[in-house]
């Protein structure tokens, strides 16, 4: 068992994840009562690209071990590519208590905090990962300094690290953007080029995150279509497959079951008078149409504050029965806003999971007095801005150009169903309108509200707090034109997203 599951370390540092997953299988079937197996066979379907199935190894892994940081840790990392929160979170933190030192835990822990928006702590930690000549948590620090716009802080780190580049994966990939708005493109290239030859990278997960960051470079230097197909490489790597027929059935079911009727019939059976829920707006949409562009616009006006991109809503909405009673109704309602209002309250609160489009009808259910702003942009120019994007294993849908046409279509399917039927007050944006007259569009989003204009919404990038989603590095400059009409840059790869959109 020893030799086998040394051989599956080694073929792991390899990269060759088919020969570590044989090896670290036989090792569990040869001693199923041994953590460290499981622990590897976990980070052998991790590195293969198999997210779901590597979890329930490390939670076996962490059963049998439950002393053992490292299977925390890889268990949190694997929940937290499913786009999961609270059990990362309480994994991470059994991890840091079990050993509070180690810099691999402490970068993984960074940047879970990173992406969750605690920017000091996870600079703390990325910073403690660094220590003792140890280069750990150099690639979160680096994502960190560029998200922050600190192009020179972080250039500085690169240098710093002057043998990681083009040969850290970890650590090139975070190097390419500050390296790209630095005026470094074709540095950051070669550092990429230069991966390709390593052994090791080839395993999946590398393949995919090089890609991406090369179609980011390739972007930067005005080459569109060698940037898709970049990306094309990226998602083939992954693998992932959407079933379009059934979230089409499922919109088909949202729009025939939830008719304005039913919706305020269960309002009418939870309200403690209408206003419940008057703090909370909702903005949805499709990712990359201008959630994230509007979102920082409110939260620079002082009577707003934004949560970012909750979960708590599918949640809610998934447990929440069809004909639940008043006080299920009321339960759900209260922990929502308890949610919502955790950080503290404001006369308005933004939640922007985009995907809340499809749980609009529970918001009716739950929050009569709240309000929902829906973005809308170029169905090509959104589509292509989707692929061009690496949403992990949580949007599978953007991974392939006929799943994302059917999507798209999908969405406006269901949210044209929302505006014939939904109670709630619903204002559309348009993004090319955002970024067209933003003066206007401001003004006109904020009475919306009920709020007076202030000026300090057209300086949302001096913020200090930046996003946290895809579009963190365009919301760190004034508005701009530069995204509209993209898509006719790349018209001929194009055809399959069509077939979609036209289905």
């Amino acid at each position: 068992m020893r030799e086998l599951l040394q051989d599956a370390v080694a073929a792991l540092g390899a990269g060759d994840c088919a020969t570590a997953l044989r090896h670290a299988e036989a090792a569990v079937a040869q001693a199923p009562d041994v953590a460290v197996a499981w622990l590897v066979l976990g980070r052998a379907r991790l590195a293969g690209g198999e997210v779901t199935a590597a979890v329930p190894a490390l939670r076996e892994a962490a059963r049998l071990q439950p002393d053992s940081a490292e299977a925390w840790a890889t268990l949190g990392a694997a929940l937290q590519a499913l786009g999961q929160v609270e059990e990362p979170f309480r994994c991470y933190e059994t991890a840091l208590r079990l050993a509070p030192t180690s810099p691999g835990i402490l970068a993984r822990v960074g940047t879970f905090l990173l992406e969750r928006g605690a920017l000091v702590d996870a600079e703390a930690c990325f910073r403690a990962a660094c220590s003792d000549g140890r280069a750990d948590g150099a690639p979160g620090l680096l994502r960190l300094l560029e998200m922050r716009g600190d192009v020179e802080g972080a250039v500085a780190l690169i240098d710093r690290y002057p043998g990681l580049l083009g040969v850290s994966p970890g650590f090139t990939i975070s190097a390419t953007r500050a390296l790209v708005r630095s005026g470094q493109a074709a540095r950051a290239l070669a550092a990429l080029d230069a991966l390709d030859a390593l052994p090791g990278a080839q395993n999946k997960p590398t393949v995919v995150a090089v890609e991406h960051a090369r179609g980011d470079v390739l972007d930067a230097m005005g080459e569109p279509l060698a940037a898709f197909d970049a990306r094309g490489r990226a998602h083939a790597a992954r693998g992932l497959v959407w079933d379009v027929a059934a979230h089409t059935a499922r919109v088909d079911l949202l729009c025939r079951d939830w008719t304005r009727a039913r919706m305020s019939r269960d309002a009418q059976t939870a309200r403690r008078g209408s206003d419940r829920g008057s703090d909370a707006v909702f903005i949805v949409g499709m990712p990359r149409s201008g959630t994230t562009l509007l979102e920082q616009i409110l939260a620079s006006h002082p009577e707003v504050r934004s949560c970012g991109e909750l979960d708590d809503l599918p949640a809610i909405a998934r447990d929440l029965p069809d004909d639940a009673s008043s006080e299920v109704l009321d339960a759900a309602a209260a922990r929502y806003l308890g949610r919502l209002r955790r950080d503290g309250r404001a006369r308005f609160i933004l939640d922007k999971l985009p995907s809340n489009a499809l749980y609009l009808h529970t918001v009716a259910r739950l929050l009569p007095g709240a309000r929902v702003i829906a973005l809308s942009r170029d169905a090509l120019d959104t589509c292509v801005s989707c692929y061009s994007k690496d949403f992990a294993a949580t949007l599978a849908w953007t991974t392939d150009l006929y799943a994302l046409g059917r999507y798209y279509a999908d969405h406006v399917r269901v949210m044209n169903h929302w505006r014939n039927e939904l109670s709630l007050p619903l204002c559309d944006v348009r993004y090319e309108s955002l970024v067209g007259d933003s003066e206007t569009e401001v003004r006109r989003v904020l009475a919306f509200l009920g709020l007076p204009y202030d000026a300090s919404c057209l300086r949302f990038f001096e913020r200090v707090e930046p996003a946290h989603t895809a579009s963190y590095a365009q919301v760190r400059r004034p508005i701009n034109r530069d995204a509209i009409g993209r898509a006719a840059a790349v018209s001929d790869r194009l055809g399959q997203l069509l077939l979609g959109l036209n289905a």
